[in-house]
């Protein structure tokens, strides 16, 4: 019914977001549903896996044995059961858990893929900015709404809100490449290209090269730059992504 009220709405762009890996679903049951959402006819799909996480009310139940997790390998057979139906529907698939039709991938995802500036406003929202000498600065802003409040209030007196911010965190330009090798990797029509992007900084990191070059070899990455994510890479791409961050 909102998908009808949204197209009717004139809305010639819609994106949706689909969940998989349930306590007790089944690729059977996944496939049913498969049918009905992709029927809805989405420009756009966010894949979410469901992973448990200390601390959560999730967390909590499954430590007192109110449900089972999924088990990994049906949980991976899951992933590739959407990503499978999503292209037979015409859907590329042009970052890790993203699919879209032709001219419908989300300029939104893909800035946060190649670590780009974006304004946060709100309480605890995020903002970052590449600074000219390479290096990105990130800022906080409080969670608490009436502290985000008391901090509106005193911005007449403030040079600006991104000055403002309760919480702020300096990348160099050498932990930068080593972060935007990391996010990047989740493009997968783009790739990465850190030896390009540390040349045009004047950085080296021998460490890193060689980390793309043992995977490149070993057919986790693609051969030739931008560097992308392919084969078996693709179920293991947090590990790869920390290996390129850590190097």
């Amino acid at each position: 019914a909102a998908v009808a009220a949204g197209r009717a709405a004139g809305v010639a762009n819609l994106s949706l977001d689909l969940i998989f890996g349930l306590p007790g679903q089944t690729t059977d049951a996944l496939a049913q549903e498969l049918e009905a959402f992709f029927d809805l006819g989405s420009d756009h799909v966010s894949l979410y896996g469901l992973t448990i996480e200390p601390g959560t009310r999730f967390g909590k139940e499954l430590e007192l044995g109110r449900f089972e997790e999924l088990d990994r390998e049906v949980w991976l057979a899951m992933y590739q059961q959407v990503a499978d139906a999503a292209e037979r529907r015409g859907l590329h698939r042009y970052e890790i858990a993203n699919f879209a039709r032709p001219g419908f991938s989300s300029r939104h995802n893909r800035g946060y893929w190649r670590d780009r500036s974006f304004v946060g406003v709100g309480p605890g929202a995020h903002g970052q900015r590449h600074l000219v000498d390479g290096a990105l600065e990130r800022r906080c802003n409080p969670r608490s709404v009436r502290a985000w409040i008391d901090q509106v209030s005193s911005w007449a007196q403030a040079p600006g809100f991104l000055d403002a911010a309760t919480q702020t965190e300096r990348l160099t330009p050498e932990r930068w490449l080593r972060e935007a090798a990391m996010i990047g990797l989740r493009d997968l029509d783009l790739g990465i290209d850190p030896l390009a992007w540390g040349a045009q900084l004047g950085l080296a990191d021998p460490p890193l090269s060689a980390m793309l070059e043992r995977f490149s070899s070993s057919g986790i990455l693609s051969k030739n730059p931008p560097f992308r994510v392919q084969g078996r890479g693709l179920d293991r791409v947090d590990a790869v992504a920390a290996e390129l961050l850590n190097a």
